[in-house]
C-alpha cells in the first residue's frame, strides 16, 4: 500500500510542491524505506485526498484546511516512553472542540519551523506564545519580567 502512495504522490506534484510540507524525495523514501511515517509524510498525503487535519502536539497546533466542509479530523500526538517513535490518536472535530483547540493552543505556521527568528516578535508577541505554551513569564528569584532575548530562549528550548 505505501509504494502504491508513492506513485500517488508523484501523480500530484503540484500539490505537494503548492503546500511545501516536505520535498517529494523525502517523502517517497519515508514512504518507501521506513516503517513508521512522519508528520510530514502524512499532512502530505492528507493534502493530496484533500482532508481537514489539525495537528496537535503538546501545546500546540498545524492547521491543514483543503476544502470548506465541517469534517476536520484533529489528529493527537502522545509522547511514548521511548525517544523514537510517538503515539498517535484522532477524532472528529465538532466547533466546541475545534474553538477550544484554537483559543488554548498556539498556532504554528510550518509544521517544522514551529517560531520565527527573535526580530520578528515583539514583546507582546513572546509574552503571548509563553501563556499558549504555559511558560513563566517572571524570573522566579527575582520576580521581575524576562527581557525578550530570555522569552524567546525559553520559548526555543520549548520546541
Amino acid at each position: 500500500m505505501k509504494i502504491d502512495l508513492v506513485d500517488v504522490v508523484r501523480k500530484n506534484k503540484d500539490i505537494v510542491k503548492m503546500y511545501k510540507l516536505d520535498t517529494i524525495t523525502n517523502i517517497e523514501s519515508n514512504l518507501a524505506n521506513d516503517n513508521l511515517l512522519n508528520s510530514k509524510t502524512f499532512l502530505t498525503l492528507s493534502a493530496i485526498e484533500n482532508i481537514n487535519i489539525i495537528y496537535v502536539s503538546k501545546k500546540t497546533y498545524f492547521e491543514l484546511m483543503m476544502n470548506d466542509t465541517d469534517v476536520v479530523y484533529i489528529i493527537y500526538e502522545t509522547p511514548c516512553k521511548s525517544k523514537y517513535y510517538n503515539k498517535y490518536g484522532y477524532e472528529l472535530g465538532n466547533k466546541a472542540s475545534i474553538e477550544n483547540i484554537k483559543s488554548t493552543l498556539y498556532k504554528i505556521d510550518k509544521i517544522d519551523k514551529p517560531i520565527r527568528s527573535q526580530s520578528y516578535y515583539k514583546v507582546e508577541d513572546l509574552l503571548a506564545i509563553c501563556s499558549k505554551l504555559a511558560i513563566e513569564t517572571t524570573h522566579l528569584n527575582t520576580g521581575k519580567n524576562k527581557s525578550k532575548k530570555d522569552l524567546y530562549e525559553a520559548i526555543i528550548q520549548y520546541f
